[in-house]
């Protein structure tokens, strides 16, 4: 990988949904910054899509009608960030759905460590999902990762008010800040699914494939109890 923007996928970052202050104004200017330098000099850039549940929608229409719906939220989004930061270059969209133990029972096996948590994700890029290993790490590919931090972080919120978003977001901070793979893989899955945290489904995915030599958190806020968070890795 040549490098990786991390991004929300709230339809705020679609201008006529933000309301006439554009409240998501400075934050679509983070994301379409960070994925124009992510995908600088790249040939092709991959957009891994979180899926599951109303969170992650895997069909979204606009309200407004402007925008086609009926395909994933985080697909819209993607394409719609790669569009305002003029990138060209072709883009693969990679649906990130929860585990199918969780979609079936609603309770998920957990390994015991990072190591494991790694090897569980890279055996799912091998075969048991839609998403292939080569097809991350073919040469001169970006990577967009899209996905949210906690939703429960004040009365509100959509999942209103749950005091562990607190110290859950602050460790995606730190993660997303210094490159840290092993922290960012090691995020509690059952945890970020009982706050409502997208990016638990596509984070842990790029960090079996991520080895970044720099790493900058360049946005981060809540103002809707939702966390966003914008990031490059190098």
């Amino acid at each position: 990988m040549t490098a990786a923007a991390f991004c929300p996928m709230t339809p705020l970052l679609f201008r006529h949904l933000s309301g006439g202050a554009d409240a998501a104004g400075d934050l679509r200017a983070a994301a379409v910054a960070a994925v124009h330098d992510a995908t600088d000099g790249a040939e092709a850039v991959t957009v891994l899509v979180p899926v599951d549940g109303r969170e992650a929608p895997a069909a979204w229409w606009d309200p407004s009608g402007r925008v086609a719906g009926g395909r994933p939220l985080g697909s819209q989004v993607g394409e719609h960030l790669l569009e305002l930061a003029g990138c060209t270059l072709p883009a693969t969209y990679v649906a990130c759905p929860g585990p199918v133990e969780s979609r079936l029972a609603g309770v998920e096996s957990r390994p015991a460590d990072v190591e494991s948590r790694l090897a569980d994700v890279e055996s799912r890029l091998a075969g048991a999902s839609p998403i292939r290993e080569a097809q991350l790490n073919e040469p001169g590919t970006a990577l967009l990762v899209l996905g949210d931090g906690a939703a429960c972080r004040r009365d509100g919120a959509p999942g209103y008010i749950d005091d562990r978003s607190f110290a859950y977001d602050d460790a995606v901070a730190a993660a997303l800040g210094s490159g840290d793979t092993g922290a960012l893989a090691g995020l509690d899955e059952a945890l970020g699914a009982e706050l409502l945290a997208t990016g638990r489904l596509t984070w842990p995915v790029a960090a079996a494939v991520l080895a970044p030599v720099s790493a900058e958190l360049r946005y981060r806020d809540d103002p809707y109890g939702l966390s966003w968070f914008v990031a490059l890795w190098r």
